[in-house]
């Protein structure tokens, strides 16, 4: 399973659990097979936490991915072995 953080290094969740009487917590993973691929990189995608520069460039709202869905996205970037 890949471990991903938000892009501050600090988080881990997937799930907002704001507002309602959950935490909070990891719902979403990527699963892979470590003797097959090999993770480069990968993070969990919160627009919130991105610069305004970094957001404009994306073409994205503070709040844009937390309006579609309370999961947040996984990015990750493999490489075969």
């Amino acid at each position: 399973m890949a471990e991903l953080y938000h892009l501050d290094g600090s988080e881990t969740w997937t799930w907002a659990g704001r507002g309602t009487p959950f935490p909070s917590r990891i719902m979403d993973v990527i699963l892979y097979s470590p003797r097959t691929l090999e993770l480069r990189e990968g993070y969990v995608l919160d627009s919130a936490g991105l610069s305004p520069s970094e957001r404009g460039q994306l073409k994205l709202e503070p709040g844009a991915v937390r309006a579609l869905t309370h999961h947040l996205p996984l990015v990750a970037d493999f490489v075969w072995r």
